[in-house]
């Protein structure tokens, strides 16, 4: 069964499934990484949770905090949100400590230490042994708790385990399942890699996918399998110590297995060998030239002492020391050098040229109170002040270039431009060019002839944006229930709630109680008649039936032969549902209601990018960003009963010709109701007073019953 990652509340309620993911992988290694990554289809009803930080992510019934995400426009006109993000364990690195100093001590001991203080609860540890652990702080909040465990895991040689809230340190994760990894089986990519130094062998395999179950057998990080490879001549145990799942086919597709284990005997003894062999080695050539009194005797040393004089000879240059310091030239004879360096008391002496009489004309580069050169070439230089009378036909090279006479004259003088193709000025891509004018300010130009301008009257921004042609698909987006089951339609993105079924070809509502239906439904163009076909059992007055086109109701009438419905929509996002209510119980009557036929949208449209066009954008200055909660969040059944709210800005706003944005924060969540429809609006705007009139609303639907509530809303105004 294929794992669906759900978002949870603090309280670990589920907020939304996401069975929208088009791919994604989880890495969990080894005291190491810990992630999620996706790609999902923004469905506003599931993904916007994503965007409260305070969520979580639940898969693998192990929890996740989304630390990134990426909204995504693609050339199919998909609309996706990828998604990063880091196990809970990860919090751990708000916790910190300026210190974290103990001596001799056992792990359980440190590793309770650590974790007093946080959200995270020990679960214990088999490593038995003492050790100790001084770490502090570099930069400040550099030492967190996070870092801390993964030392405490090196110092104390333990493997971390985490689980939610829970960390513990074990010996060594996993077990010996007895799991066979065969090239030509379930191996589609093996690599060896070998350590020489070290003595030790590593090997990176990609799993067939669809093998782990059928073949290869269950296995977790941390366990211990065996790797074949006949061409290879490779049989052997070695760990598991990272793996990388694909979670849309939930098969684990690549794993990296540690060093090979070795005979602990064999292993111990080849390092005590080796051990002694350096130690002998290093023992010997230290007693040729130390006497009985650890004194260095110099006749043992290979060639000769010169006090005054002594050189360093190679095939590419020379190095000598005399009076004057350590001289390195270019060459084995200093008369054929054509650059030298002179190191002395004084600083570091650079010269590439001689003077009359043959002798180097030495340039101060470096002394103990500066750093003096005529041409400085690097990737980035970083420096608290650079100062200068002026800079004249000189570089600082990573793609800046002045080309001036000198910084002498002022910007009403002359235009600078700085061509930087290189990527002098960088947002997202690289600028064609910069200018620099005096009434027109700065404007930073694309090569598709987008540009940003700051000037004094503000940001203006000149985009290029496509045009599209729309053309017709041929193909209707419907459902005649014909050959699905109420199980296949709800995983077509159909919600059903009480008395709902599938009855020769039609879609039942009510029968021995109220049903609902619904389905939230992307349409492709403007203008576009959406019909169903229906036919209802009882016509008594105390039963009803109703249409919902978003926060729009419409009543059917209770024609006990099948009937055509037509709306008219446009093109976006919505919401139709279906009812059947009963305003008294009575055991005589049952609303009951038959659907048929729905056609969505006859043609679907397609969009093919054909052009492009300009459009300028003004940006101003001053902006101010609120949070305002709409009163009246339970039981209203009148949409009359929310009241508007009138929200004052601040004075800067009097006077000026400010712009509001609004958008939802939060909904009341009301879990045996369906959500219907949102209102946010500005109704009016006082601008001689800075203020503004705000309907924020939901509507919520269930059986015979429809709740109004209000919304926390986020609001913009900037002039």
């Amino acid at each position: 069964m294929v794992e669906i990652i759900t978002i949870i509340n603090q309280d670990e309620k589920i907020l939304a499934y996401l069975n929208n993911i088009q791919d994604g992988k989880m890495i969990s290694e080894i005291n190491g990484e810990f992630t999620l990554n996706f790609t999902a289809l923004i469905d506003p009803i599931k993904t916007d949770f994503l965007y409260d930080n305070d969520n979580l992510l639940n898969y693998d019934n192990d929890y996740f905090r989304v630390a990134q995400l990426e909204e995504i426009h693609n050339e199919n006109n998909m609309l996706l949100v990828s998604v990063y993000a880091e196990h809970v364990s990860y919090d751990l690195i708000k916790n910190t400590t300026p210190s974290f100093i103990y001596d001799d001590k056992a792990a359980i001991y440190v590793m309770n230490e650590a974790l007093t203080g946080t959200d995270f609860l020990f679960t214990g540890t088999d490593v038995l042994t003492t050790a100790s652990i001084e770490l502090t702080e570099g930069e400040p909040n550099d030492l967190n708790i996070k870092k801390i465990l993964h030392n405490i895991a090196l110092v104390w040689g333990g493997e971390l385990e985490y689980f939610r809230w829970n960390v513990g340190l074990k010996q060594s994760l996993g077990i010996n399942r007895g799991v066979d990894f065969r090239f030509g089986k379930n191996i589609k990519n093996i690599k060896r890699i070998i350590n020489y130094i070290e003595n030790e062998i590593a090997y990176d395999v990609s799993v067939v996918q669809g093998s782990e179950y059928e073949d290869l057998g269950y296995y977790v990080i941390g366990d211990t399998v065996k790797i074949i490879d006949d061409a290879l001549n490779i049989e052997l145990n070695a760990k598991i110590v990272k793996v990388e799942k694909d979670i849309v086919a939930d098969l684990n597709n690549r794993v990296i297995l540690g060093y090979a284990i070795k005979d602990l005997s064999s292993g111990l003894q080849g390092t005590l060998n080796r051990t002694r062999k350096t130690v002998a080695e290093i023992n010997g050539k230290v007693s040729d030239v130390i006497d009985i009194n650890g004194n260095l005797i110099a006749e043992k040393l290979t060639g000769t002492i010169n006090s005054s004089v002594a050189n360093v000879t190679n095939s590419t240059g020379h190095v000598s020391f005399d009076a004057r310091g350590i001289i390195v030239h270019n060459q084995p004879l200093e008369s054929n050098s054509t650059w030298a360096v002179l190191i002395s008391s004084g600083g570091i002496l650079l010269s590439n040229a001689r003077d009359g009489l043959g002798e180097w004309i030495w340039r101060t580069a470096i002394t103990g109170d500066a750093i003096s050169a005529d041409e400085i070439t690097t990737g980035t230089l970083t420096a608290i002040n650079i100062n200068g009378v002026h800079i004249t036909s000189s570089k600082i090279d990573s793609n800046l270039i002045i080309v001036e006479s000198g910084l002498e004259k002022t910007l009403a003088e002359y235009t600078e431009e700085v061509v930087a193709d290189s990527g002098a000025v960088m947002q997202g891509t690289p600028y064609n060019s910069v200018v620099i004018d005096p009434i027109d300010g700065v404007k930073a130009s694309h090569a598709d002839g987008s540009f940003t301008q700051l000037s004094g009257a503000g940001l203006l921004r000149n985009l290029t944006l496509p045009v599209y042609t729309k053309s017709a698909t041929g193909v209707a987006n419907s459902e005649n229930f014909n050959t699905k089951t109420k199980a296949q339609l709800e995983a077509d993105g159909w919600f059903f709630y009480q008395a709902v079924s599938v009855v020769s070809g039609e879609l039942r509502l009510g029968s021995t109680d109220i049903g609902l239906a619904r389905k939230l439904v992307y349409i492709t163009d403007d203008n576009v008649s959406m019909s169903f076909k229906y036919r209802v059992v009882s016509t008594a007055s105390n039963v009803g039936y109703r249409f919902f086109v978003d926060d729009t109701t419409y009543t059917l009438a209770k024609n006990t032969t099948q009937t055509t419905y037509t709306v008219t929509v446009n093109k976006g996002w919505h919401l139709f549902a279906w009812d059947c209510t009963l305003a008294v119980s009575s055991p005589f009557e049952t609303p009951m209601i038959f659907l048929d036929d729905v056609v969505f949208e006859p043609d679907m449209q397609t969009y093919t990018q054909t052009s492009t066009y300009e459009d300028e954008r003004q940006y101003s200055f001053v902006s101010y960003v609120g949070q305002i909660t709409v009163p009246g969040s339970v039981n209203l059944n009148q949409e009359t009963y929310i009241a508007d709210l009138i929200i004052e800005l601040p004075d800067e706003f009097k006077g000026k010709d400010f712009k509001i944005i609004l958008s939802v924060a939060s909904t009341p969540i009301m879990s045996s109701y369906s959500l219907a429809g949102i209102k946010t609006e500005v109704l009016d705007i006082d601008y001689v007073n800075a203020t503004f009139l705000l309907r924020g609303k939901a509507k919520w639907i269930s059986g015979s019953n429809t709740i109004w509530t209000g919304l926390t809303v986020n609001y913009l105004a900037t002039y």
